[in-house]
């Protein structure tokens, strides 16, 4: 992994990171990120949340990534995958992302052991 553009160490700021353009392994853009999920106490990022751009005609549909999936490349974050892979994951309207049921079918798709540590069935959290 490359060292990201840093404000000391290896750190970069969450208004600098919402800006980055997320592409695919050929550098095709595929979206922005949107929004994050971190561990609250190790500060640890989980999960980034892509929004689609119109033109890979998805509307704004969001997708969760797990960042360890993903590699920064200067101010961009690059996924190893192609679209016409991505076409075939778990997209998702802003609203229907936090649910079990989004949860289970995206670990399915990136080959994680569903429930995470985000929640449970029983603990969804709010959108």
């Amino acid at each position: 992994m490359q060292q990201r553009q840093t404000y000391g160490g290896n750190t970069c700021r969450f208004s600098d990171f919402h800006k980055f353009d997320v592409v695919d392994s050929r550098g095709e853009n595929l979206g922005s990120v949107d929004d994050v999920m971190f561990d609250l106490s190790s500060g640890q990022i989980h999960q980034v949340f892509v929004r689609a751009g119109d033109f890979l005609g998805l509307g704004g549909k969001m997708l969760a990534i797990p960042f360890r999936a993903l590699d920064i490349r200067g101010k961009r974050l690059q996924l190893h995958r192609t679209k016409d892979e991505l076409m075939k994951a778990p997209w998702s309207e802003q609203g229907q992302m936090f649910t079990p049921d989004y949860d289970r079918t995206s670990s399915t798709y990136w080959g994680e052991e569903w429930g995470g540590p985000y929640y449970s069935e029983e603990q969804t959290p709010r959108a």
